[in-house]
């Protein structure tokens, strides 16, 4: 039988809907089995990416409410500790920007052990980025992930 696995640091790959919170609650649950932390990495959507270079004001409800959010994932982890991050997950003029390479930079950035994030929706929902990452994330990542 091999090694068990060892889990330091869950990521938790967010983008404030419904889907990403269930899934920064399996992220929470399962630093608080292997007594690890979680790193919440809120991802912006395509289109606010759009209007943030137009418009400040966007730029700052935006803040807020990844904020608020990040505030609802601390308030649930009890005792895990969690850190926090932002990142645009995509870019109508950079090729190389897309919301799963986000995803694998941040693990790789903040030493990350497993992935914990939502599984794409058929919802058609354009403002989702991670609807977009989660199988360019399983495709891809070293470290091990499950998306629910």
């Amino acid at each position: 039988m091999g090694e068990p696995i060892v889990v330091e640091t869950v990521l938790a790959p967010v983008d404030g809907s419904e889907d990403s919170e269930r899934a920064a609650e399996y992220a929470l649950a399962i630093a608080e089995r292997y007594e690890a932390r979680v790193h919440v990495l809120y991802v912006f959507n395509e289109i606010l990416g759009q209007r943030v270079a137009l418009d400040g004001v966007e730029a700052d409800a935006a803040v807020e409410r990844s904020e608020s959010f990040m505030a609802t994932i601390e308030d649930r982890a009890e005792d895990v500790p969690v850190s926090h991050s932002t990142a645009f997950g995509f870019s109508p003029t950079m090729k190389s920007l897309h919301p799963g390479k986000a995803v694998l930079d941040a693990a790789d950035d903040a030493e990350i052990d497993f992935i914990v994030l939502p599984r794409v929706s058929v919802s058609g929902t354009p403002e989702t980025s991670l609807e977009k990452a989660a199988g360019f994330v399983v495709d891809y990542a070293t470290q091990p992930v499950l998306s629910v």
